[in-house]
């Protein structure tokens, strides 16, 4: 149940920042940061609950994470410029 979490909130993270790199807005911001917090803790369960696949889950966890904070970054750039020339 827990591995099934944790796909769904990486494949939500990832979705969400690229939403929010697409079309910036606060909420798709906030909503990335809940799910990647959400994604991290459930990858450290995982792998404190299974320790085996340590290598392959860091890897893999830190590809995903680097993926998701490259698109936040991009987005508040964005949303930044777009409201700084909105006023």
């Amino acid at each position: 149940m827990l591995l099934l979490l944790h796909i769904f909130t990486a494949f939500g993270s990832l979705g969400f920042a690229t939403a929010a790199h697409l079309q910036p807005s606060p909420a798709k911001l906030q909503a990335t940061y809940l799910l990647t917090g959400a994604m991290l803790a459930s990858g450290t369960a995982l792998t404190i609950k299974s320790p085996s696949h340590l290598v392959e889950a860091c890897v893999m966890g830190l590809v995903l994470l680097g993926a998701i904070l490259y698109q936040v970054i991009l987005a508040r750039k964005k949303l930044a410029h777009s409201l700084a020339s909105s006023l």
